[in-house]
């Protein structure tokens, strides 16, 4: 264990560890944004829909196993805090493992899922079709998707922020160029998007572990890692990845569910959610880089069972955090109609879209405790709370919902999904206490 490795960060310090993940968690969203974006140049509302509904179909599925990124995060910080050389790589091996079984799963089912996936999205025949076309390239990759989840993760536990931001530049640069030469320059509509967006996911994977910086870190360990990895921190793994498969599971299909009831009051509606969803995820994923901090730090403090330091890390984090959603509510407000414009030309979807800005406005104000709570009990891999929280907070939305939706259509789902980030950051609020206690002496 090193004083690096476990000192209680400054402000300073979470600005510049925080600023390069922000951005580098910034380009996740980008994937959709980009292909959302180069939908939109057509005032066909239906093709912005298929991609709306296609990557909802793909975010329930991959965010399912987000626990690779989630869980790795958490354990690097704890196995860099306590400074055991072989448990860092095994960190990174384990969750490779996972990503390629879990993937080569995903491409045997891609058909049975998709039939059940399309099913439940209840969308129009003509988007349902093009949607599956962008699914079908999409799941392809998804070894090489749920790989760059494990990667990206264990470079942020060891806080190598700035590799991580170049590689994710990287990423959604060949993104944005595949996407735009199959979908304008070849015409290939929803399938190009697919087959683009699909293409730089693989590529970014076989660069990253190929560069000589994660090489000279990760191969001699692995063999170390493997033999000495041992049945206790494989299950102590398992346990975390159980928990929060659960809770992103509940998570995806809240959001998906979000599309879906959507998709009920229009094909327009549908797509000018779609268009909100891209900012409002693109907000929570830049908020994000403070949850790392605090997952990172966090984590740190734990292996180390330093109660205090896990406290100052929280109230540090949070209060730059909630300064930070002030700022992008306001920007929301300043900008919304120009953010708006430059996904989609199409009139009715702009019109439908400004109608529930408002609703974008608040939404960084409203999930910034429950994304800093977050990156606090997955820094701790203390994941049951996070489970357990998540179900109630559902179970509150979908009562919103029922009651609000007949009522004031769009607006009443909109609202239902304010109330579920308020509900889960109030809940786990409610945790927090005893996490601290668990912590070393006080």
């Amino acid at each position: 264990m090193t004083d690096a490795a476990t000192a209680v960060p400054s402000r300073a310090a979470i600005l510049r560890f925080a600023a390069p993940v922000m951005l580098a968690n910034l380009t996740t969203p980008l994937l959709g944004i980009v292909d959302t974006a180069i939908m939109g140049r057509s005032p066909d509302p239906a093709l912005i829909a298929a991609v709306a509904v296609g990557s909802t179909v793909l975010t329930v599925l991959f965010w399912a196993f987000s626990f690779l990124r989630q869980s790795t995060v958490g354990l690097t910080a704890q196995a860099l805090g306590a400074g055991d050389a072989t448990e860092l790589a095994a960190a990174l091996l384990r969750p490779l493992a996972l990503a390629a079984l879990i993937g080569t799963v995903l491409i045997l089912l891609q058909a049975p899922i998709a039939a059940l996936a399309f099913g439940l999205m209840t969308s129009a025949p003509e988007v349902e079709t093009a949607a599956r076309a962008y699914y079908g390239w999409r799941i392809a990759a998804a070894p090489f998707a749920l790989a760059n989840y494990a990667l990206a993760a264990w470079l942020i536990g060891q806080r190598r922020a700035r590799l991580v931001l170049g590689l994710q530049l990287a990423m959604n640069g060949g993104n944005a160029a595949l996407t735009a030469l199959f979908v304008l320059g070849f015409g290939l509509g929803p399938a190009g998007a697919g087959l683009g967006t699909a293409l730089a996911e693989m590529l970014t994977c076989l660069a990253t572990l190929g560069l000589p910086a994660v090489r000279a870190q990760f191969a001699p360990a692995v063999l170390r890692a493997v033999c000495s990895g041992g049945r206790a921190q494989f299950a102590r793994l398992m346990r975390a990845n159980r928990d929060i498969l659960l809770r992103t599971l509940v998570l995806t299909l809240t959001l998906a569910s979000f599309t879906r009831f959507g998709g009920t009051l229009s094909t327009a509606t549908l797509a000018a959610n779609q268009v909100l969803m891209q900012w409002l995820v693109a907000g929570a994923y830049f908020l994000d880089g403070f949850a790392n901090a605090a997952e990172v730090w966090g984590g740190a403090a734990v292996g180390a069972g330093d109660r205090a330091a896990l406290a100052a890390v929280a109230r540090r984090t949070g209060e730059l955090a909630f300064a930070c959603a002030l700022l992008l509510a306001g920007l929301f407000w300043l900008a919304g109609d120009a953010l708006i414009a430059l996904i989609t030309v199409s009139a009715e979807v702009r019109a439908l879209a400004d109608a529930c800005l408002p609703w974008l406005v608040l939404s960084p104000i409203a999930g910034v405790a429950a994304f800093q709570f977050d990156g606090l009990f997955f820094g701790a891999t203390r994941t049951a709370p996070l489970r357990d929280m998540m179900v109630l907070a559902a179970g509150g939305y979908a009562l919103a919902l029922w009651w609000w939706l007949p009522r004031w259509g769009n607006h009443g789902l909109w609202a239902a999904l304010m109330l579920f980030f308020v509900l889960r950051s109030v809940l786990l609020a409610a945790c927090w206490p005893a996490l601290k206690r668990s912590v070393g002496p006080a």
